[in-house]
Order: structure tokens, then C-alpha cells, then sequence
């Protein structure tokens, strides 16, 4: 029997002010088989000048990714061109994407960062 895999990726984003909820949002898609994925924790040097690609494993293109990390880095898919750079300070998660790079980069000149790294295909 062959193994079922399933991604299901769900975010919820909630806004208040003094208690009274200003707005909602829960996203969750179906979830969607999967073939290959990834789990890396990667730990940056400080001043980083460049950007580092992160090894993807199996995955030849990526079309979830879930980054958590205890300092600001900047992520970058498929290029490392400096417009390009996302700033992540906590988490970022990305769903129906498709890449085939993934960067990231600690400019911080003080701490190294920790990243958990998922990707699915």
C-alpha cells in the first residue's frame, strides 16, 4: 500500500483594539497530496554578505515553504537579486507557490540566527 501524504497549510490573522475584534481572516485550503519534502534548521553566522541557499532535498520545485526564525533574515526564491529580498522577522509561509531557490540572509552584525526550514512540493 503506497503511503498518502497530504500539506495542509492554514493561517489565521486577527486584529483588535482594546478587546473589540477589527478583523479576521482564517485561511485554509484544501489540503493537496504531496510527493517530496524537506525539514532543515540552519543556524546563520553574523554579517552574512552574501545570501545562502537553503539544500531542498528531494524537492526539485517547491510549492509550500514555512520559515521560522528567532532573528530578522531576508528570503529570496529563485534569485538573489537585492529587490527581491523579503525581511522576515518571526515566521513566513507560503502556499501555491512554485520555486526552485530558496536564499536566506543574516545581516545582523551581533546575532546568529536560527531558521527551521520546511519545503513541500
Amino acid at each position: 500500500m503506497a503511503d498518502v501524504t497530504k500539506v495542509e497549510p492554514a493561517a489565521r490573522f486577527k486584529l483588535t483594539r482594546n478587546g473589540v475584534q477589527l478583523y479576521s481572516q482564517h485561511y485554509a485550503p484544501a489540503a493537496a497530496a504531496f510527493d517530496e519534502y524537506t525539514s532543515d534548521r540552519l543556524v546563520l553566522g553574523t554579517s552574512m554578505a552574501s545570501m545562502q541557499e537553503i539544500d531542498m532535498g528531494g524537492v526539485a520545485t517547491g510549492a509550500y515553504v514555512l520559515l521560522e526564525t528567532d532573528q530578522t533574515i531576508k528570503v529570496a526564491f529563485n534569485t538573489t537579486a537585492a529587490d527581491a529580498k523579503i525581511p522576515v522577522g518571526e515566521s513566513i509561509m507560503i502556499s501555491g507557490g512554485s520555486f526552485t531557490h530558496l536564499y536566506v540572509q543574516n545581516e545582523n552584525t551581533t546575532f546568529t540566527a536560527t531558521v527551521q526550514a520546511v519545503v513541500v512540493d
